[in-house]
């Protein structure tokens, strides 16, 4: 194995309690070998035990100075399940989670140590027979850190949750939810909250066409510490009608929604500034790499940002982590839109983040300090999710774990001197990290979930005083859809959606009407269209915004003269007239896709688009990409891509521009190799990237895995140069059990640094 750097002796304490843990796997693996008998009931349990080190010498080229640096850490992960039906409809289900990481380090000569213990227990009773079922559960997580450099500390986050439920056939439905939440430090000297949340949902269906909905909840948030309180009531009632005519020629649906909310908050004594949460509506969400999407492409829905679950969705989509190759750095956009345009002062944003994303239930863990301090956010606002204005731009924000989940946390964006604005719509915009971000250490955390977000503004309040925010809106949407033809289809295409909403400061009424028709021909086996014309009318009671219309036209041709070739051509223009001035964009774009010989695919896609703004201001922005792949022996493989963006306006321009070309062979079944080769490029610097890779697996139903990768960056920003070589090998023990062991050199060198790493990696699973 290569090697950079000096090696030293482990610590005293990491080296006893890893030989502690040796001898621990040793009887587990004796255990897990003895069948276990299956019963009705389940009973499971999973042991993840890991040793990490790293070692690692920089030195500054200015004045000479060297840091030397040993980590050692133990990660030690125990969890037992239990499920039992005592009665036919009554279930227990019992669980415990305890983790605990030791950790030692030696900077120059220093050591510092901590320790981290966290357990969780959880339970969980339900008993139902149809139509009634009642269930409660409770779970209590703590965390207890100790370390070398800071007082002990212990957090503990509890849970308790009530559920009713009545369902009777053709009658309406009850589900109340009584749910109580405290948050504190053991000592009660950092922060003491108590969280009472319930809610009532109702759905009944008299006739199948329509459906009558109720939502109501309340609650009630504490600061013990602060003595401040936060009360919340809202009501939310929606009627929906979908229903076909005409033998399915015209499809209608229309929906009527009233929403009410109430927060009113009061401190117990003195002077207090209390945060109320501005609710949306909507969460939107969009991730291009269009320049102009940031600023003229409208976000799409996504309700999980509004959900309150900090770690529902875990997608390539909501994932800021740092992917290793490719590079994904296409900006995430998450945004909310409000009923009414609201005062905001701080954005906070939830991720969800783990180690390894193929285990995210058990590889979780918080972001550190260096990692969270290399993202920076850019924040936009709009009046009507299609033009953004920028707010602030490459803002750090601060990152905050939360003591009740491990891997959750919340990064606070606010406004520079106490500063808040006013809006309807405001999104974040935030990139992926590079795996050379936070010097190397971004590469740990390869799933990094954008998971929530959340508005608030603030507010003075004494204790004998009350400060009362309440809102109402009213929302009446319909959508018809009617066939005219059947050769050609065409279609009469009507939505009309409207909010009126109030505030106590502000009332407004807004409306989108939009009127259409869409049309589809197939010519001939080889040759189709398609194309769509739209109105949309919006009007609004806000003098600021004002009125605006505007006119949507689409045409596509596709063309297949032979099952190998395709083509598309595809042409827009939109125009928008408002108060502010008339903007317009063409667009023109066309798509080529070509088998030329069996495994030998290839396509070529390019276009353009125009823009004029309100202001008169000229941008235009070119796009292509082509690329391919072949086959030429079914065990090789070549893929290659590239793609540029030009944009242009005001006489400046800048560009962006991604090749990249990989390679993947099996000499033999149990044999895979790869090689890749990445640039990315835009106007100001240029990021390339080399990766390489084998795999074996020498017995049969690979059972052992031997891997090798070498991978090497280049980044001309700051002339760094990180060269990485790991080495691994995976042992599938049985089907319940596996062993893992990695070893890595990496070298980082630029003009502010060189960096000599070591690093030896060693995981043992098992489920029980």
């Amino acid at each position: 194995m290569a090697q950079f750097g000096s090696s030293r002796r482990p610590p005293n304490r990491i080296f006893r309690k890893l030989a502690s843990l040796g001898g621990m796997i040793g009887l587990v693996l004796l255990g897990v070998s003895v069948p276990v008998p299956v019963r009705a009931d389940s009973l499971t349990g999973t042991i993840d035990d890991i040793y990490a080190w790293t070692d690692s010498n920089s030195t500054d080229p200015f004045t000479g100075n060297m840091t030397k640096t040993d980590s050692r850490s133990i990660i030690q992960l125990y969890s037992l399940a239990l499920t039992k039906n005592l009665w036919p409809n009554f279930k227990v289900f019992a669980s415990g989670t305890l983790q605990k990481t030791d950790g030692d380090t030696i900077t120059n000569g220093e050591r510092a140590s901590s320790t981290t213990v966290l357990t969780r227990p959880f339970i969980d009773v339900s008993l139902g027979s149809f139509p009634f079922s009642i269930g409660a559960n409770y779970g209590k997580t703590t965390t207890e850190q100790k370390s070398d450099t800071a007082a002990p500390v212990t957090l503990i986050s509890e849970t308790t949750t009530g559920i009713l439920s009545w369902k009777p056939s053709e009658l309406p439905s009850f589900d109340f939810r009584a749910t109580s939440t405290k948050n504190y430090d053991k000592a009660l000297l950092l922060f003491n909250t108590k969280t009472d949340y319930y809610s009532l949902t109702s759905v009944y269906q008299p006739v199948t066409p329509l459906q009558l909905r109720y939502y109501g909840n309340y609650i009630d948030s504490q600061d013990l510490l602060g003595g401040t309180e936060t009360k919340t009531l809202g009501h939310d009632g929606k009627v929906d009608y979908t229903d076909r005519f005409f033998k399915d020629r015209v499809n209608f649906e229309a929906s009527e929604e009233i929403t009410t909310a109430a927060v009113t908050a009061q401190a117990a004594s003195g002077q207090a500034s209390i945060s109320f949460q501005a609710f949306a509506i909507r969460g939107l969400q969009l991730n291009t790499t269009d320049v102009l999407g940031l600023s003229r492409v409208p976000l799409a829905s996504a309700p999980f940002l509004i959900d309150g679950s900090f770690s529902g969705l875990r997608s390539d989509a909501n994932n800021i982590g740092s992917s290793l190759f490719p590079t994904d750095t296409t900006p995430r956009n998450v945004g909310l839109q409000f009923a009414v345009p609201t005062e905001v002062s701080t954005l906070d944003v939830w991720v969800y983040s783990v180690h390894d994303t193929r285990f995210p239930d058990t590889t979780q863990d918080f972001l550190t300090a260096a990692v969270a301090g290399s993202f920076t956010w850019d924040v936009y606002t709009s009046t009507d999710n299609l033009s953004w204005t920028l707010f602030q731009a490459s803002v750090p924000a601060v990152y905050t774990p939360f003591a009740g989940q491990l891997g959750v946390g919340k990064f606070e964006i606010t406004f520079p001197n106490g500063a808040k604005v006013t809006a309807q719509y405001i999104k974040v915009v935030v990139s992926p990290l590079l795996p050379t971000a936070a010097g190397g250490t971004a590469a740990n955390f390869p799933g990094v979930y954008l998971n929530e977000l959340q508005a608030f503004d603030t507010a003075n309040v004494s204790g004998s005083s009350e400060a009362t925010q309440r809102s109402t809106a009213r929302a009446t949407n319909i959508v018809a859809k009617v066939k005219l033809l059947e050769n050609p289809f065409l279609f009469y295409d009507f939505s009309y959606f409207a909010v009126q909403a109030e505030t106590a400061s502000v009332s407004t009424r807004n409306s989108t009407l939009s009127n259409g028709l869409s049309v589809n021909q197939q010519f001939n086996p080889a040759l189709s269209g398609s194309a769509s014309a739209q109105r949309i009318d919006t009007r609004t009671d806000n003098a600021a915004i004002g009125d605006t219309v505007q006119y949507q036209f689409y045409a596509s041709l596709h063309a297949a003269p032979l099952r190998t070739l395709s083509h598309s051509l595809t042409l827009s223009d939109q125009t928008r007239d408002s108060q502010i001035g008339h903007s317009s964009s063409q667009s023109v774009y066309l798509t080529n896709n070509a088998e030329l010989y069996k495994n030998v695919t290839v396509y070529l896609n390019g276009g353009q688009t125009w823009s004029i703004d309100e202001v008169r201001e000229r941008s235009t922005q070119i796009q292509y990409a082509y690329g391919g792949s072949v086959i030429p022996v079914k065990t090789v493989t070549i893929t290659g891509a590239s793609s540029y963006t030009r944009f242009n306006a005001n006489d400046t321009g800048f560009y962006t521009r991604n090749d990249n070309l990989s390679v993947s062979y099996y000499p033999l079944p149990a044999i895979y190799l790869t090689a890749a080769w990445n640039t990315v490029q835009d106007s100001s610097h240029t990021n390339r990237l080399k990766n390489y890779g084998a795999n074996w697996s020498p017995f049969p139903g690979g059972s052992l895995l031997i891997g090798f990768t070498y991978m090497e960056t280049l980044q001309t920003e700051d002339n760094s140069l990180v060269q990485s070589l790991t080495e691994s090998v995976r042992w599938n023990i049985n089907r319940r059990t596996a062993l893992q062991l990695s070893y890595g050199n990496s070298k980082t060198s630029s003009d502010l640094e060189r960096t000599k790493t070591r690093g030896f990696f060693a995981e043992f699973t098992t489920t029980l």
